[in-house]
Order: structure tokens, then sequence, then C-alpha cells
């Protein structure tokens, strides 16, 4: 998709982290969309896995698997030290209260999505803010999920995750709107829809439409450092949609879309 992106103008582009590096003992029933784990038991052998995702695989970027059962604290400082060395991005997934607290003492630069069994530690949200983390709730893919996981531990709830959303974006959190599309069952997130559904969820976790808006566009092109979109500016690729309606008064009209352009070429929208 990477290769086929770079030929074609037309195409958007695609960045990707390969299978998340993981422990043999984690088995959340919230990993069950992923489709592959890079397993690892050792620090030398977590440096080695990094190593080879970037240099072999050509990863955008590591993306590690810190729920517990799991990775201990010097693996995950190891994972992340490795991924640094090579200038890319370290993303945690994380969806205990106590996992995002080791996330983030990790030196993670994204985690996702948010906590489901409990609240972020005072202290957690100031290193977030003042590290300048980003946090990609995924809402609609934990809305999605939950009835599943509920089932796993009842100590499981939605009420956790938009919690955390509010608290982290009262904060200064930089929040970006991710969906975990995909077509597992009974996890089905749909790819393109979910995303406006995100929007919408992440309104009713306490950000303006604005800020939805830009949970989708500047923000998370600032964070994963793709410096020539986002934004409509002078010299920036022509990535554009336009809509029917003004997502600032209505953020459910940015799904009504009627064109589309990449890199400034129309594109058929159905």
């Amino acid at each position: 998709m990477r290769t086929a992106a770079a030929d074609e103008p037309a195409f958007p582009q695609y960045i990707a982290s390969g299978s998340a590096i993981s422990s043999r003992n984690t088995s959340l029933p919230t990993l069950l969309n992923y489709g592959d784990m890079d397993i690892v038991t050792t620090v030398d052998e977590a440096e080695r896995v990094v190593e080879n995702k970037i240099t072999s695989n050509r990863a955008d970027f590591i993306k590690v698997i810190v729920d517990q059962p799991g990775l201990d604290a010097t693996q995950l400082s190891a994972i992340v030290r490795a991924t640094h060395r090579h200038g890319k991005l370290a993303v945690a997934h994380a969806t205990q209260s106590g996992s995002f607290t080791q996330a983030v003492d990790a030196g993670f630069d994204i985690i996702s999505p948010v906590p489901i069994d409990g609240y972020i530690k005072p202290d957690g949200v100031t290193k977030i803010v003042e590290r300048g983390i980003g946090i990609i709730p995924t809402l609609r893919f934990l809305q999605q999920g939950m009835p599943l996981w509920k089932v796993h531990n009842p100590q499981f709830d939605l009420s956790f995750a938009f919690a955390a959303v509010r608290t982290l974006h009262g904060a200064g959190a930089r929040i970006c709107a991710g969906t975990s599309a995909n077509k597992s069952r009974p996890m089905t997130v749909p790819f393109g829809k979910g995303l406006y559904e995100e929007l919408q969820l992440l309104t009713t976790a306490g950000l303006s439409n604005s800020e939805a808006i830009r949970a989708a566009t500047c923000v998370p092109t600032a964070l994963f450092g793709l410096r020539d979109r986002g934004s409509v500016n002078s010299g920036y690729r022509a990535d554009l949609i336009m809509v029917e309606g003004n997502p600032l008064d209505d953020v459910a009209s940015s799904s009504r879309i009627r064109r589309v352009w990449i890199q400034g070429v129309a594109v058929s929208h159905q």
C-alpha cells in the first residue's frame, strides 16, 4: 500500500508500524483485533526486534503492548530508547490505568487508547501535558468492544474512557482522532464511517467541534511529524474535502462529503 501510494499522487499516504511488540504473557481481550505480535522476552531481544522492524521492515513507528501481564519496565524503557535512537516514535497500547502510568514513565511519545478500568493519576496527567505526549482515545473502538470485554473483566467501563478524555483535554493534552478501524467481529469498526463517529464521541467527551476537527487534522500531523499537511497553507499538500454544511456548527456534517482532493488531484467519492 505504501509503495503504491508513492507512485500515484491521487492515493492517500500510509504509515505503519507492522506487528506490535508484546510479551508472551499478554492475553487481554482488548487485543483480539491484532492480527499478529512480535514476542520478546529479554531486553536484548526487544532491542533487536526494534532494529529489525525499522531497518528491514521500514516501520514508520513502533507499537508496543504495555498492558499487563506483559513487558516489564526495563524492557519497555529499552524499546523506547532503541526506537528514539532511530528517530522514530514509540506508541503504547494501554487500556489499564496502571499500564497507562507505565507508558508515561517509560517515555512513550503516544498512548492509545485510554484506561477503561480506572482513572488516570493526576501526576500522570501532568507529565503527559508537560512532555507533549499524544493521546489517541479510540472511543468508538472502546464503545464497540465494551460488551465483550466486560464479560472478561466486569471492572471495565466506558465511563472511565470518557472521564480520561475530559481530564486530559481539560489539562491541555494533545488529543488525536483515531478509530482502530477493523473487520474483526464482534469488534468491527467501519473504515471511514468510524472516524466521523469518533469525532462525535470526542465532542461528547468535552472537545468543541473545532477541537474535534483539529484532532483529525493538524494535531495528529504535527504529532507524527507530517509537516506538509493537516492545515490549508501555502506549500502544503492539497489534501482537501468539501462537505455539505459547517462542521464547526455540526460536527456530523464532516461526514457529508461532496468532493475529495489528494495532493490537489480530484478523486471520486461514493
